[in-house]
């Protein structure tokens, strides 16, 4: 897709109208890797093209795909090697590879258990939610509303939210 730029405010309704197609598209279905794993990947490829989309002109920005392997038990006494994907995108501030540089970091994952009903809160709207403060802090970027001083971090996380061989505990956040 074309990238566009980043809107200028949006209104109440355009935002919740935005959240809700969101959550739609990528979320309302289970996102795991063995019971739906189109799903998973269409979260994970719809949330990189949203920041493509967002991130365009933002200067000092830039987005990385961190690659991490895991085994999980999926079945019973079967470990299964699982490929994730932890999606990064990092504002740098003007303190950037100072002592005086406070990092924040704000996560939340995108894949989910293999239940239906629980896949937006598990953890679509946190993912969401996300994605809008991204979109947010964007937007006062481009606009010259906002200097950052200090970095911010956003990290997709990918598979959270499975039991992990104990030799192997890496989930995505252990990964990042």
């Amino acid at each position: 897709q074309p990238p566009v730029k980043v809107a200028m405010r949006s209104t109440a309704s355009e935002r919740m109208s935005r959240y809700r197609s969101l959550l739609l598209e990528y979320f309302d279905a289970p996102r795991h890797p063995f019971i739906n794993e189109e799903n998973w990947l269409y979260a994970r490829t719809g949330i990189i093209n949203e920041l493509e989309r967002i991130l365009y002109k933002v200067p000092n920005v830039t987005m990385e795909i961190q690659d991490f392997h895991t085994d999980i038990l999926y079945k019973p006494n079967e470990p299964t090697t699982v490929e994730g994907k932890n999606i990064i995108v990092t504002f740098h501030g003007r303190n950037r590879g100072t002592a005086g540089d406070e990092i924040l970091l704000i996560g939340s994952h995108y894949d989910s258990d293999n239940t239906g009903p629980l896949s937006l809160n598990d953890d679509g709207s946190g993912v969401v939610a996300m994605l809008e403060v991204v979109r947010g802090l964007s937007d006062a970027i481009v606009n010259k509303r906002a200097v950052l001083l200090n970095t911010v971090i956003f990290v997709a996380f990918d598979v959270q939210r499975f039991e992990h061989v104990k030799t192997v505990p890496r989930t995505g956040t252990g990964a990042y």
